[in-house]
């Protein structure tokens, strides 16, 4: 069931915004070391991930279309076309699709080519763990097969996570990692004394490696 997590929350959680901008920032992390003003590369490609996330949730696409937009800026203009359809406008569910992030991916998707390859440089580094068909295909879960770190809190269950050194697919778990904490955090506020119990404990050795 846990790896119906991030196809899930793609179709779901991340229609906030918030959520697929704290999303980005963990998936972009380090996407530009080496590279000549890493800090303003990897901030272009969080504004992009996000705004590939967003389309994402909002056009109920599966996993293989993230991918796919991840790959280049020409298959991104379908995300882009998602966005700028429903850019700012009520969908009628309460919800409604982050104003001006259409015309933030317009910037790379139809900028000038350095500028687009290097930003596009970063995008697929930072979803290259969805590169296999395999890994896709765990990912992309079954009818009710979504994984939900709320009921997995409620339920005081123990999670491992387990990622080989420089595998790509280890931003994902990062990513599930950051969800738990978040949840968490929504959860102790709304809790008595604005705390868990018991509290959650992450147990987090070579995290950063």
């Amino acid at each position: 069931a846990m790896s119906g997590w991030l196809a899930g929350r793609i179709r779901a959680a991340v229609r906030d915004g918030r959520i697929a901008a704290a999303r980005a920032q963990v998936l972009a992390a380090g996407s530009s070391s080496g590279v000549e003003d890493a800090s303003f590369w990897q901030g272009w490609t969080e504004k992009v991930i996000k705004t590939l996330l967003h389309a994402a949730a909002w056009s109920n696409t599966g996993i293989d279309d993230l991918w796919r937009w991840s790959q280049s800026a020409v298959a991104a203009r379908s995300a882009l076309a998602v966005l700028q359809d429903l850019d700012g406008r009520d969908t009628g569910s309460g919800e409604r699709v982050e104003p001006g992030w259409a015309d933030t991916l317009a910037q790379v998707v139809e900028g000038d080519d350095k500028f687009r390859g290097n930003v596009w440089a970063g995008v697929g580094k930072s979803l290259a763990g969805l590169d296999l068909y395999s890994v896709r295909r765990r990912f992309d879960p079954r009818p009710g097969e979504n994984f939900d770190p709320t009921a997995f809190l409620a339920g005081r269950g123990t999670i491992y996570l387990l990622a080989e050194a420089d595998d790509p697919a280890s931003r994902l778990l990062q990513c599930l990692v950051a969800d738990f904490t978040r949840t968490a955090k929504d959860l102790a506020d709304h809790s008595p004394r604005s705390r868990l119990d018991p509290p959650l404990t992450l147990v987090l050795d070579e995290i950063a490696n």
